[in-house]
Parts: C-alpha cells; sequence; structure tokens
C-alpha cells in the first residue's frame, strides 16, 4: 500500500505536452526546459522526458512528450502558465497551445 501510494503520489508531478517538435541530436529534456524558459517565463527542473507512441513516417505529428518535474507545484504552474500560450504572437507557439499539455 505505501509503495501504491508513494506511486501515485509521484505521478502527480507528470506532464504531458503535445506539439513539440522532436529535434535530430537534441535532448528532449534541453529542449523542454529552452521551452519553458523563454514561452511561459518558468524553470522548473525538468527530471525525465520520454517520447510517448511509436515513431512513423506516415504521420509528421510530432510524438508527445512526457515530462517528470521536480515536484507537483511546478507541473501545476506549467499548466496554468500554458494557457498563455494561446496568446502568444508566434503561430507555432498558438498551435502548441492549441495542441495543449496536460497532466
Amino acid at each position: 500500500m505505501h509503495t501504491e501510494l508513494q506511486f501515485k503520489h509521484g505521478r502527480d508531478a507528470d506532464i504531458v505536452v503535445t506539439g513539440l517538435t522532436q529535434q535530430d541530436g537534441e535532448d528532449d529534456k534541453n529542449v523542454l526546459s529552452t521551452f519553458l524558459e523563454h514561452e511561459l517565463d518558468l524553470k522548473p527542473a525538468v527530471v525525465h522526458c520520454k517520447r510517448l507512441g511509436r515513431t512513423t513516417t506516415q504521420n509528421s505529428r510530432p510524438r508527445p512528450l512526457l515530462a517528470v518535474l521536480d515536484s507537483s507545484f511546478n507541473a501545476r504552474l506549467v499548466l496554468s502558465a500554458a494557457k498563455r500560450l494561446q496568446d502568444s504572437d508566434d503561430p507555432y507557439m498558438s498551435e502548441v497551445a492549441s495542441s495543449s499539455i496536460q497532466t
């Protein structure tokens, strides 16, 4: 029971980012950290990142990115700040915002 509660509590710091392109030779962790800092003015520590789903040549959409942040508080900050992306002057950022960042 304790392990299950600990595992569930750990997922509170997880976010899923869709629409963030996968860049060859770049670590997703660094790309996400830079994105959060420049676009949302946030600097949460990104503990781990993992792309979800299979890579396909048929689909040009980027795979969702599962990111584990250092705390559930920072995950909530990112989620609330992500709504500001819809007002971004950058069309790519508006598109990412419409795709969403979710828990």
